[in-house]
């Protein structure tokens, strides 16, 4: 989460070369570790095993991100789907905090409405104004995964089975 941050703070900040590319890869690189790790332990996979398909998986989308910038939304929505996959197997297992799940998907669908609403071009999109939406997406967004980690954090503590 912390190296999310700081690819958010490059891309909004200084905006460097590389910005756009380490703000999108630590988003998604994010998302795959929650993929792969929180089903990975209840199901016995070993941890080494979840670290490597990571490993490809980020190295695989960083590739596709430099030959394609513009693939950041169609990868985004692949892993957003392949988080709900994950967490339905840990649903499964009784691997979920329901009310804490609960909230994060709540913060979640208010972080995307605030999202929208402070897109460039949107009538609600004024560098002047001290209200600005995008930062209250990213407030909102990053409270809804901090939920996300409290609701999900069983299945992450297990030792792998044998």
């Amino acid at each position: 989460m912390t190296v999310t941050g700081i690819g958010s703070f490059l891309y909004h900040g200084p905006q460097p070369a590389a910005a756009g590319f380490v703000h999108d890869i630590t988003f998604l690189a994010m998302l795959w570790f929650l993929i792969f790790m929180n089903p990975a332990s209840p199901y016995g996979v070993p941890r080494r095993t979840a670290w490597f398909a990571l490993g490809v998986v980020t190295i695989t989308g960083s590739v596709i991100l430099i030959a394609t910038p513009s693939s950041t939304n169609l990868l985004t929505g692949i892993s957003i789907a392949a988080l709900i996959a994950s967490d339905v197997l840990m649903h499964r297992i009784g691997g979920i905090n329901g009310r804490w799940y609960a909230a994060a998907v709540l913060l979640f669908a208010g972080s995307l409405v605030v999202n929208l609403l402070g897109r460039s071009g949107a009538a609600t999109c004024d560098p002047q104004s001290p209200v600005q939406f995008h930062a209250l997406w990213h407030i909102l967004s990053a409270t809804a995964l901090g939920a996300y980690f409290v609701a999900t954090t069983f299945p992450r503590n297990q030792e792998p089975n044998p």
